[in-house]
């Protein structure tokens, strides 16, 4: 499901056929490390793109994914665990070089959407402040009924909270479509 709101922003929710052993059963992350991974609420994944014409490492993370995974174990509450799918040896970020800033794919487990959310909006407004700048973000949510559901969110900044914590919050993912656009004033 699609709506585009304005050339700007593009909100999609929809249904996913996805478990958490879907992104920590990768041929780069050790047994030991998904062991690891399975007991965190909140994980960051790689960029899902062809690395090899960018560097020899396996997987490579969005800039700034270092700068968020410090702020989210700084403020997360305490108990709730925030980890990166990599190993630390293997972390690396790239600069895809874009107006568009990408905060990254982030995966939370059952019953964490609420900090999680709440974590990803203060660091949001921490770190833009009110710039207009354009942001690009993945969430899945792995729901306690073994489903699990995608949000992807590009568009102003500013509109972040706005947007995502309603489309985020239904119960469904059929209640979750951006408002229609409104008619300009010069359109008839």
């Amino acid at each position: 499901m699609e709506t585009d709101y304005s050339d700007d922003e593009v909100l999609i929710v929809e249904p996913l056929d996805a478990t958490l052993d879907d992104y920590i059963a990768k041929p780069y992350i050790s047994e030991n490390l998904r062991g690891q991974l399975k007991r965190a609420h909140m994980l960051i994944v790689p960029v899902p793109l062809d690395v090899s014409i960018y560097t020899d490492a396996p997987v490579v993370f969005a800039r700034g994914t270092q700068e968020l995974f410090s702020f989210l174990r700084e403020h997360a509450p305490e108990g709730f665990i925030a980890d990166v799918c990599i190993a630390d040896d293997d972390f690396q970020e790239i600069d895809q070089r874009s107006s568009l800033v990408e905060i990254g794919t982030i995966i939370l487990q059952q019953g964490a959407l609420p900090v999680a959310l709440g974590l990803l909006t203060n660091y949001i407004s921490s770190k833009f402040g009110r710039r207009k700048t354009n942001i690009q973000i993945e969430i899945t949510e792995i729901r306690p009924d073994g489903s699990s559901r995608r949000l992807r969110y590009k568009g102003p900044v500013d509109l972040f909270e706005a947007r995502v914590l309603p489309a985020m919050q239904s119960p469904s993912h059929k209640d979750l479509s951006l408002p229609p656009p409104k008619p300009s004033e010069n359109s008839e």
